[in-house]
């Protein structure tokens, strides 16, 4: 996979954003401080998105590192989530948002542009070492048409020590650019990978199989296993109970659900494919009805 290594300013504070949207936490305090008067503002453009707000956050992350304009990124990401017409009367308050942010960052940051260039190298040199190689554990473990030919990595402020997310449409990921692994027994290598392992999965051959209300979480969850097997075989992560829930929690994937609940679907959904193998959309398919069975089971 050829990646190529974007550090940005203009995506991190689209990175403050979704963090506020989803109930982040920023772990300087000084900076969460600067950024909340802006992030106040977002609730009015909030409401046209509130319904398709995964959607939002993907667009408005994937977008903001090309779009020098703070209007077009906000008319582009409302346009793509809730559709052109439905947008225009939000689109200059949530402008004045992403401007806000922007000089919010900008006072309390002021190197950061200069910082992230620097960031880059600890994170690419850990890929180039191990990387390529456990993305080709992970396609043989999985599919190897989950593998994409090349994507962007877009690295921005560390906000919560360690973050990010996929923006499939855009063949890119984001990621918090740490200097060093917040926890050891999870790599910010393994993070990279398992955000890169998930762009192809909005490709209808696989999100067919998954249910609208759960597609996202289910797809993000569905690589965790692989990832961590092949981490496991290149001596760089355990692959047990312990490892499946710290990596629910820590890449922050399904936070309405026990970490340690996911985990023992996962390991019991893993457990089944590995006996089978039966092809990545069926196995897609099975794990989305094994996470649906289990909360009609928690209604009843």
């Amino acid at each position: 996979m050829e990646l190529r290594w974007r550090p940005s300013f203009s995506a991190s504070c689209a990175h403050a954003i979704a963090v506020s949207v989803t109930g982040g936490h920023v772990v300087d305090p000084q900076l969460a401080t600067a950024l909340a008067p802006a992030l106040v503002e977002l609730a009015e453009p909030l409401l046209a998105v509130r319904s398709v707000l995964p959607a939002f956050l993907e667009h408005l992350g994937g977008l903001a590192a090309d779009l020098d304009s703070n209007r077009q990124l906000a008319e582009v990401a409302l346009a793509k989530s809730v559709g052109r017409g439905r947008a225009e009367k939000h689109v200059l308050a949530l402008a004045r948002v992403i401007g806000g942010v922007e000089s919010a960052m900008s006072t309390a940051r002021p190197r950061l542009a200069a910082d992230l260039q620097l960031r880059v190298g600890p994170l690419r040199e850990a890929w180039e070492a191990r990387g390529p190689g456990i993305l080709q554990l992970i396609a043989g473990l999985a599919s190897r048409e989950l593998l994409v030919e090349r994507a962007d990595v877009i690295l921005v402020e560390p906000l919560q020590a360690g973050g990010g997310a996929a923006h499939p449409p855009y063949n890119s990921v984001r990621i918090e650019a740490v200097l060093a692994n917040a926890d050891d027994r999870l790599p910010e290598v393994l993070r990279l990978a398992w955000l890169l392992s998930q762009l192809q999965l909005e490709l209808p051959m696989y999100s067919e199989h998954l249910s609208p209300f759960r597609r996202r979480e289910v797809a993000a969850l569905s690589m965790v296993p692989p990832v961590l097997a092949a981490a496991e075989q290149v001596e760089l992560a355990r692959f047990n109970a312990e490892t499946l829930a710290l990596a629910v929690e820590s890449w922050r994937i399904w936070k309405d659900r026990p970490a340690a609940e996911i985990a023992a679907t996962l390991s019991t959904w893993w457990q089944i494919y590995g006996d089978s193998r039966p092809p990545w959309a069926v196995a897609l398919g099975a794990l989305d009805r094994m996470f649906d069975a289990a909360a009609v089971a928690e209604s009843v």
